[in-house]
């Protein structure tokens, strides 16, 4: 059932000001975000950037979005947020017809062993509720993070992975990956491979040029078979609650696996028309 107007307006009112107070108190990632790191990034990181700042923002309608096939969702907040602020998300999604989790570790206060092994055994505890189906693991913020690491950790569990603003690929301005991000993979074991790099299955990165919270060149997927990044035209506190996110992430999440397809690709028509018999003037 979705939420009343009463219990959105306060998951809306909580949200602005946890994310707010994060970024005040120095949760936000975009504020060390290192302009000489990025230039000594090699060519084809920097490719990576510019094609995403010229690409249009991509927007969908969530009437138009195919119905869910009822797998598993597990959505995970960001810095200083919790499931309540992802209610509205969490909801969306559930309306649209799949089986939606939160994180239940209460307020995400940054990178914990402790919640980075819970999330783990919650993982695994979806999937085997659930028939051994794939979970989709959908995750904000540095829950982008989480959700990343948790699928190059477990793949064999995941069926694709959604993040929202998530500055996974955060370096130091000494160029190192930045220690948030190193701690969530150093709990998961996954520290040598690239973070900007996909996991091994269906990846999508939304990001926004107007996120000043996360810097979105830090949320460009870099590399991976299957990844892709979606630029939104949306505010980084405002991403949980957009629709136009919403649709997309709903389109993200009907796309299988097998033969899965970037957004914009998958936006060209199948079937090309039929070709016109040529011309015969004595006909």
């Amino acid at each position: 059932m979705a939420m009343n107007d009463k219990n959105r307006k306060l998951a809306k009112t909580f949200a602005a000001y946890a994310l707010t107070s994060a970024a005040l108190l120095g949760g936000g990632f975009a504020l060390q975000s290192g302009v000489n790191a990025l230039q000594r990034e090699p060519a084809a990181v920097t490719a990576t950037v510019q094609a995403a700042e010229a690409q249009v923002p991509v927007t969908r309608d969530i009437a138009a979005v195919p119905r869910g096939d009822g797998h598993p969702v597990l959505v995970i907040p960001g810095f200083f947020g919790n499931d309540l602020h992802m209610s509205e998300l969490q909801n969306t999604i559930r309306d649209h017809g799949y089986k939606v989790y939160g994180w239940e570790a209460g307020m995400n206060m940054g990178p914990s062993e402790t919640k980075a092994k819970q999330l783990e055994e919650h993982l695994k505890n979806i999937y085997a509720a659930n028939g051994n189906q794939k979970v989709s693991i959908v995750g904000y913020s540095l829950g982008g993070v989480y959700a990343r690491e948790l699928a190059r950790r477990h793949p064999e569990l995941v069926a694709n992975v959604i993040t929202l603003g998530a500055p996974f690929g955060q370096r130091s301005s000494g160029g190192a990956v930045d220690e948030r991000v190193a701690h969530v993979q150093e709990y998961y074991g996954t520290a040598t491979t690239d973070p900007r790099i996909a996991p091994p299955v269906p990846t999508t990165s939304l990001f926004s040029t107007n996120d000043w919270v996360a810097g979105w060149k830090e949320a460009l997927n870099t590399g991976g078979a299957q990844s892709e990044n979606i630029r939104i035209a949306s505010g980084h506190i405002a991403m949980p609650f957009s629709e136009n996110a919403a649709a997309i992430i709903l389109d993200r999440l009907a796309q299988k696996s097998v033969n899965w397809q970037p957004i914009l690709k998958s936006a060209e028509p199948t079937v090309k028309p039929a070709a016109q018999p040529p011309h015969n003037p004595a006909a």
